[in-house]
């Protein structure tokens, strides 16, 4: 049954048109043969005594002879003048049925052998079909098509349902880029704040002390020097995500970098992050605990590593109370940095170990009515970036931490 369930739809159109003719063909035959006995019994009742009495003379005369021969089809067609109006009628009713029965029978199976085709290979498929351009149209790719016959519409069905599979991840792929464009745009805006008050400190600083001469020459071309600095990174940053998609796609630069100059530059920027980004005085503390252990040097991507350090800075201050404390370690390929704040720390859900940072609900949440938002967000795609990861949780005492490890050997570009 299987087997001819799945015939092509030409073998099926013959197979169906075959066997209803020959079904056909025999009720046609059926139908003659009555029509002949039914006229035939019309007409033995207008036979008269002399012409029974010559007939039976001679089916005598053929019997003797051994024939086999239907005797009642030799007796010979009454006149229509001799017979009454009904029997006259029906006769020639039974004379169209032996002319045209074969013809009518062949047209009616013709019929029937295409309705028969349409309601067993055409109807679900057409209804398939139809259903599933109805739901293209209307944008609804959530729904399955199935039609497990092995024929050419089968084929066709199957054929839809890949378009369907592949319209789906079209379109998925196209949110996600909307969404991933939507979060570099809020990465740019969000990354730009931490130099941008580091370059405000430093301007207010010189406004304030320049004038007063508090400040000499060499402290004066430090702050340049640094300013240079904060308006090169800004450009760099600006350069690098200008040609991304998202931050999946950023590239690492490793380099060796000056473990000593890395760690006074952090310094520097906790500083001024704390002076400048903070809305009330907060102590900023950094320090090496194993610093006689350092390396002199470590192979990282320093831009992503500010940028990190950036963002965990800003979400620290952002709910610290009195203090933050920075921690940096460096050991067996791996650069660690530790930030902890004093403030109202993480909700119960996050407090255990490894959050669960996921993109829509980051982007959705405000960034200033909870300690998870785009930042830690950044934070977790570029330390993965760098073959690292990031760890959060709440402090024994009060407060939260962030940790963030790198690996010197780099991770996936």
């Amino acid at each position: 049954m299987k087997k001819f369930k799945n015939l092509s739809l030409r073998k099926a159109l013959f197979l169906y048109t075959l066997l209803i003719q020959i079904v056909c063909f025999f009720a046609a035959a059926i139908v003659i043969y009555n029509a002949h006995v039914t006229q035939q019994r019309i007409w033995d009742r207008y036979y008269s005594e002399s012409d029974w009495q010559d007939y039976k003379e001679y089916e005598i005369t053929i019997s003797e002879q051994g024939s086999d021969s239907n005797l009642s089809l030799l007796k010979d067609r009454i006149s229509s003048s001799e017979m009454s109006f009904y029997d006259n009628l029906l006769t020639e009713a039974m004379d169209f049925l032996d002319t045209w029965s074969y013809l009518l029978f062949a047209v009616i199976g013709n019929m029937l052998a295409i309705l028969l085709f349409y309601r067993l290979k055409l109807k679900e498929p057409f209804n398939l079909l139809e259903y599933a351009t109805k739901q293209i149209t209307d944008q609804n790719l959530n729904f399955e098509l199935k039609y497990p016959v092995l024929d050419e519409l089968g084929a066709l069905c199957a054929a839809y349902e890949k378009m369907r599979v592949q319209l789906l991840e079209n379109y998925t792929k196209m949110w996600d880029m909307g969404e991933q464009q939507k979060l570099l745009k809020n990465t740019i805006s969000h990354d730009l704040r931490a130099p941008l008050a580091v370059l405000t400190g430093y301007q207010e600083m010189m406004e304030e002390f320049a004038s007063e001469g508090v400040l000499d020459k060499e402290q004066l071309l430090s702050m340049l020097d640094s300013s240079a600095g904060q308006l090169q990174r800004m450009t760099g940053f600006l350069d690098k995500v200008a040609g991304l998609d998202s931050l999946e796609d950023w590239q690492l630069q490793l380099k060796e970098e000056s473990v000593p100059m890395l760690l006074e530059e952090l310094r520097e920027r906790l500083a001024i992050l704390c002076t400048k980004a903070s809305a009330h005085p907060l102590k900023a503390e950094l320090c090496a605990p194993y610093r006689n252990s350092l390396p002199e040097t470590i192979r990282i991507d320093k831009s992503l590593v500010l940028e990190v350090y950036d963002n965990l800075l800003s979400n620290a201050i952002r709910y610290a109370q009195t203090s933050i404390t920075v921690e940096l370690n460096c050991e067996d390929s791996k650069f660690t940095l530790r930030v902890c704040d004093d403030g109202k720390g993480f909700a119960p859900p996050a407090s255990d170990s490894v959050p669960a940072l996921d993109q829509d609900s980051l982007l959705a949440s405000s960034d200033t009515q909870c300690h998870f938002g785009i930042g830690l967000y950044i934070c977790e795609c570029l330390c993965r970036k760098h073959g690292g990861r990031l760890l959060t949780g709440n402090r024994e005492t009060a407060g939260a931490y962030a940790i963030v490890e790198f690996s010197a050997s780099g991770g996936t570009n």
